[in-house]
C-alpha cells in the first residue's frame, strides 16, 4: 500500500505491507507539494526495492487541511489509481494526525485534540480517543479561533498538537489549562494514514469510481461564528 499525506505543511509518503512500514519519507513542503510528491514516492519505492506497478492500493489523507496540498495529493492518487487500477482508501486528516500523536504519547492522556490550520487565525479540530486500537470520536469536527479552542480544552484532560496548535498557541501557551499537554511542532505522517487505512471499511473499490472522491472542505464542518466587533 502507498500512503499519502499532503493536508498539512509536510509532504509525507509511506509504503506499507499490512501495518509494517517498509519505507517512509516526510519533508516540510512549504507549499511545494506538487514538486515533492512524485519525487518522494519514487524515492521510497527505490528504498523498498519496489516498482510503481507493485502498488496494490492507495491510502489518502483527504482533509481538512491545505487547499493546495489536498488537491495535489488527490490528483496524484487519482492518476495512479487509474494507471494501476488500484483502489483508494480515503482517510480523514484529523484522524491521521490523532493517530500520529497517539503513537507518540498515548499513555499521557486519554483524549487527543488534533488541530490543523484553517484560515484567518482559526484551526480545524476534533476530540478523539483510542480504545483497543480503535478510534472513537468524542467531539466531531469543528473550526474555531484560539479563544474557542482554549475554552473547549480547559474542560478536558487532553493532548493537543498539530500545525493548527502551533499557529494558535505560539503566544498563548500560558493560557492552556494545567490538564492540557501541548506537543509542539507535530505533524501527521503517511504511516498513520496507511495504518488507519488497513482497518478502514471505506474503500473506493475501483479506479473508475475513484474519480468521484473529493477533498473535505468547509462544507463538511461545523464552523464557529466570528465574534462581532
Amino acid at each position: 500500500m502507498l500512503a499519502i499525506e499532503t493536508a498539512t505543511p509536510v509532504c509525507s509518503v509511506a509504503i506499507l505491507d499490512g501495518n509494517e512500514v517498509l519505507a517512509e519519507l516526510t519533508r516540510h513542503s512549504y507549499q511545494r507539494h506538487n514538486e515533492l510528491l512524485a519525487l518522494s514516492v519514487n524515492q521510497i519505492l527505490s528504498t523498498a526495492n519496489l516498482q510503481m506497478s507493485d502498488i496494490s492500493s492507495i491510502a489518502l489523507s483527504i482533509g481538512p487541511g491545505s487547499f493546495t496540498g489536498l488537491r495535489v495529493g488527490l490528483s496524484f492518487a487519482k492518476g495512479l489509481s487509474l494507471a494501476l487500477n488500484a483502489p483508494i482508501v480515503p482517510i480523514k486528516s484529523l484522524n491521521a494526525l490523532a493517530h500520529s500523536i497517539a503513537e507518540e504519547a498515548i499513555d499521557t492522556a486519554p483524549t487527543i485534540c488534533p488541530l490543523i490550520t484553517a484560515r484567518k487565525g482559526e484551526a480545524f479540530g476534533k476530540l478523539i480517543k483510542f480504545e483497543d486500537d480503535k478510534l472513537v470520536t468524542i467531539l466531531t469536527t469543528f473550526c474555531g479561533d484560539v479563544d474557542f479552542i482554549l475554552n473547549l480544552l480547559k474542560k478536558q484532560n487532553v493532548i493537543v498538537g498539530g500545525p493548527g496548535a502551533d499557529l494558535l498557541f505560539e503566544e498563548r501557551k500560558d493560557k492552556l489549562a494545567n490538564s492540557t499537554i501541548y506537543i509542539e511542532n507535530y505533524n501527521s505522517s503517511a504511516a498513520s494514514v496507511g495504518r488507519l487505512a488497513q482497518n478502514s471499511t471505506t474503500t473506493v473499490s475501483t479506479a473508475q469510481s475513484s474519480r468521484d472522491i473529493e477533498p473535505m472542505y468547509l462544507k463538511e464542518f461545523t464552523v464557529t461564528p466570528r465574534k462581532s466587533s
